[in-house]
């Protein structure tokens, strides 16, 4: 999709948005928030999913530019769906790594010739995550081999306190490496990557510990990373 059409297409649902004064006039009643709201939705928001759109753009395009040899790209409906999907995905994420992934995603289907089945799913699965999703999978993944009871993985753990069960298998304490999550959102991210299937809890029946305490990355977990990775 070209530079121009985008644009136009952006400036053309900001316009339907500031033509329509009775939603404009609701959105300012709401207190504390209806200005900045308006503001957003009127013109700033346009300017901001714009911007992000672009700078993925940008970043596609250094990536394509290092390929070498690449088959070529039929303008098929695989190929449209993704691109949209994409699209959507990047203008509401304020996160410029995860526009990078992203990126990936696209660049590994194309040079690595992956499913698009497979590519759309980790289009959707990346939009559900943040960026501390992934600086736990990437722990998980790079965490030494632990000993013990867990002999052979590579375990990470939420807290440090472990009781004499568990004083031996020493795994990798994510309180310890990420300094800017609480032990609350350590315990959310955790938990959401567990439900999609990329972390396994893995201390239930080993150890005479309670659930959400240790885990393993899936070989599904695995999988993910390697579409993300550049």
């Amino acid at each position: 999709m070209g530079n121009s059409n985008l644009q136009t297409k952006m400036e053309n649902a900001a316009e339907f948005y500031a033509d329509a004064s009775e939603l404009r006039a609701a959105i300012q009643l709401i207190p504390y928030i209806g200005g900045p709201l308006d503001t957003l939705l009127s013109a700033k928001g346009q300017s901001i999913q714009y911007q992000r759109i672009m700078m993925y753009i940008e970043d596609l395009q250094a990536r394509m530019d290092k390929i070498e040899v690449l088959r070529d790209v039929d303008a098929s409906e695989e190929f449209y769906d993704l691109s949209m999907s994409i699209f959507t995905a990047v203008s509401k994420t304020r996160s410029s790594e995860k526009r990078k992934w992203f990126a990936s995603i696209l660049v590994n289907k194309l040079h690595k010739d992956l499913e698009w089945d497979e590519a759309d799913l980790m289009v959707q699965l990346l939009d559900s995550l943040n960026d501390i999703h992934i600086q736990v999978l990437r722990i998980a993944m790079e965490a030494p081999v632990c000993t013990d009871v867990f002999s052979g993985k590579r375990v990470i753990a939420l807290r440090e306190p472990f009781d004499n069960a568990s004083s031996n298998i020493h795994p990798t304490v994510l309180i310890n490496i990420i300094f800017n999550a609480s032990q609350t959102i350590l315990e959310m991210a955790c938990s959401g990557l567990v439900a999609k299937g990329l972390l396994r809890d893995e201390g239930v029946g080993r150890l005479s510990t309670k659930a959400m305490e240790f885990f393993v990355l899936t070989e599904m977990g695995e999988r993910f990373l390697y579409w993300i990775a550049e």
